[in-house]
């Protein structure tokens, strides 16, 4: 899936931005600002308007010197193109669904990277970091109750990354933390703290991105 223009995973030429133009507003808009906001040349996007203003999906409106367009969402097809334009949103429902229906709910959930600046194509990773949850103190006492617990989190991490690469055909790079990691790179500088910061989005858990590194380094002195 392309992240910032979804629609263009399908439609791999100009009429994709044009059309995500046209969905995200129900104002007329000139063709000359559709071409600015779609980063195309205006008699490019003239072209595809006029192609898209004969199949009905499109009308065009004459006002004085310039032509006002607006997406005709009667149109049968709107649907469809509507659904298209909205697919970085689905993915993103999907992965807080999945993540929230787990029996083991993470300390916190996040995405970061290109999907999450909505700037990756249909080349680019789906990075999750997962937290793990605290054990409660005392959990690990009955017999094979760690490896249990260690087996039911790997089953659920795995489903969500292949059912993330079904849904959107991009791979998904999941780094599964625990405290102890997320404390060593806290020690280390380690620059991929900055990238979490900087573009992270929370999909699940109870803490934030903060609160689970300061957690992390806390723990070193309890």
């Amino acid at each position: 899936m392309h992240a910032g223009l979804p629609l263009r995973s399908i439609i791999p030429t100009i009429d994709a931005p044009v059309l995500t133009v046209l969905a995200g507003t129900t104002g007329p808009l000139s063709g000359r600002r559709i071409a600015a906001l779609a980063g195309a040349s205006h008699p490019a996007v003239g072209a595809v308007l006029a192609r898209l203003t004969e199949a009905g999906i499109v009308t065009a409106t004459p006002q004085g010197p310039s032509v006002l367009y607006v997406a005709n969402r009667d149109h049968l097809a709107w649907p469809a193109i509507d659904t298209l334009t909205r697919l970085r949103g689905a993915a993103l429902d999907l992965m807080r669904d999945s993540i929230g229906s787990w029996p083991i709910a993470p300390r916190t959930a996040l995405l970061f990277g290109s999907f999450a600046r909505a700037d990756g194509d249909d080349s680019s990773d789906i990075d999750l970091l997962l937290v793990q949850p605290i054990v409660p103190s005392g959990a690990g006492a009955a017999q094979g109750w760690q490896q249990r617990w260690e087996q039911r989190w790997e089953h659920q991490v795995v489903e969500l990354q292949e059912r993330v690469q079904r849904a959107t055909g991009n791979h998904v790079q999941v780094l599964d933390e625990d405290l102890g990691k997320l404390r060593r790179r806290v020690q280390a500088a380690d620059p991929i703290l900055d990238s979490w910061r900087a573009d992270c989005l929370v999909l699940a858990g109870s803490a934030t991105l903060d609160e689970v590194l300061l957690e992390a380094v806390a723990e070193e002195r309890v």
